[in-house]
């Protein structure tokens, strides 16, 4: 169930990006990242923590106030950023690190209510892989998780 639920976070992560404007290849269906340049990977936790999961739909409260109040901006930005690049050509950098921290938030905030992690979600909290600047090659792709 953890593989079907990392895989889908994995496939939601990319079709989400892409809905975003945040990349133009079309995110293949499935579990291939394909030409996207969308990274995503989760670590199966061992053992999780039985009052976390328990308390869990009571601690996601503050964090979808917070996913509420970024969806209502995100939704502005988006809009925004379409007209911009419809007229100009070019996503403006600003809008672009904005749609990417919410969406990074969102993976992650779905992520904690799938149970897949212990770590509250954050609003801006930092990726753990470096972004790549302009030219700069993607990373490979994770490794399948051990079966």
């Amino acid at each position: 169930m953890w593989d079907f639920q990392r895989n889908y976070l994995g496939y939601l992560a990319r079709t989400t990006a892409y809905g975003y404007y945040l990349f133009d290849p079309y995110p293949p269906f499935g579990t291939e990242r394909g030409e996207t340049p969308t990274v995503f990977d989760a670590v199966y936790e061992e053992p999780a923590n039985r009052l976390t999961n328990g308390l869990r739909m009571i601690w996601l409260i503050p964090a979808l106030f917070v996913a509420l109040f970024v969806g209502v901006a995100l939704f502005l930005a988006l809009i925004a950023t379409w007209f911009a690049i419809v007229f100009t050509g070019r996503q403006p950098r600003g809008m672009f690190d904005f749609i990417l921290k919410v969406t990074r938030f969102n993976v992650r905030l779905n992520g904690y209510g799938l149970l897949m992690t212990d770590e509250y979600p954050r609003y801006g909290a930092p990726s753990a892989l470096p972004a790549p600047g302009p030219g700069t090659p993607l990373p490979p792709p994770p490794p399948p998780p051990p079966a």
